[in-house]
């Protein structure tokens, strides 16, 4: 199969990635979204070995004192859609974590608007109808700190439909806010299959897709962007924080100090590139992007 159940382990300090032979997945599976509190790790929804129950409401916990999975009937309760292609959640870490949009083949729309609430405590999810993003996609992207979150880009159509929507969710009184005067630009950015690692104040976006001049899909970047929480203003296509090799639907994580890049593919001719074992590490203080072997 194609499709892996294996687990990873990145450790900060000396920079090394660790396969957990002990942790994998019961069956494997892709797509889903990731969110992590401080005590545990959890993975939801997402189709798992391709033409075999291709989405899943499944959520997974992983609790990093032990290493073990486990999988929560409790959570499907309030789980209304299949985050296949969702975003990665964000959260405060304590207490809730939120996740938006995705794939849904339960009232036969192929997108979502949706932002649901998932609470750590309970193990239990629900969705908040009054906090729904303003158009349907999935593949988009979100980061924040304790206090809020930024939804960006997503799929809203065909393979080279990508938008250029930045959101605002605010966890204190959990509203979702269009940013207007704060989007991506197509033909530098991409919509769709990019990774985000963040500290307090800034969000970097690395890799991607996008829209090129003749309408196709460029599948697979290099550039990275970053958004500045504290003045709702972006920076598109650093110039001196590139990846170092073009890919999307990787993974981005971060540990307030250095964000990692690591995974993904690139569909760009002549041939498609990856899937990629190789990761990135950029250092917050200086926008220097590294590659980590």
């Amino acid at each position: 199969s194609d499709v892996s159940s294996q687990t990873d382990k990145i450790t900060y300090a000396t920079s090394t990635t660790s396969r957990l032979p002990g942790s994998n997945l019961n069956n494997p599976m892709y797509g889903g979204m990731g969110m992590s509190s401080l005590v545990a790790m959890y993975a939801g929804g997402g189709p798992n070995v391709p033409g075999t129950n291709p989405n899943q409401t499944t959520v997974r916990k992983l609790t990093y004192s032990t290493g073990s999975w486990a999988v929560l009937p409790t959570a499907l309760s309030g789980l209304k859609a299949e985050p296949k292609q969702s975003t990665q959640a964000v959260g405060d870490g304590v207490n809730f974590g939120y996740y938006f949009g995705g794939v849904n083949a339960m009232t036969g729309s192929p997108r979502t608007s949706y932002t649901q609430k998932y609470t750590f405590a309970y193990d239990t999810s629900e969705r908040i109808p009054g906090a729904n993003l303003s158009y349907d996609f999935y593949g988009a992207t979100a980061a924040g700190n304790q206090e809020k979150a930024y939804v960006t880009g997503g799929n809203i159509g065909s393979s080279s439909s990508f938008s250029t929507n930045v959101s605002k969710f605010t966890y204190s009184d959990e509203t979702m806010a269009g940013l207007p005067g704060l989007r991506l630009s197509d033909d530098k950015y991409k919509g769709t299959g990019e990774a985000a690692a963040a500290n307090n104040q800034y969000i970097w976006y690395a890799g991607g897709s996008q829209t090129n001049p003749q309408g196709g899909a460029l599948i697979g970047q290099t550039t990275v962007s970053r958004i500045d929480m504290s003045a709702d203003t972006i920076q598109e296509s650093l110039p001196s924080t590139q990846l170092t090799y073009p890919t999307f639907k990787h993974g981005g994580v971060d540990n307030g100090s250095d964000g990692y890049f690591a995974g993904g593919n690139s569909w760009n001719g002549p041939s498609p590139g990856g899937p990629y074992s190789s990761a990135n590490k950029l250092t917050f203080s200086n926008g220097t992007m590294a590659a980590t072997p």
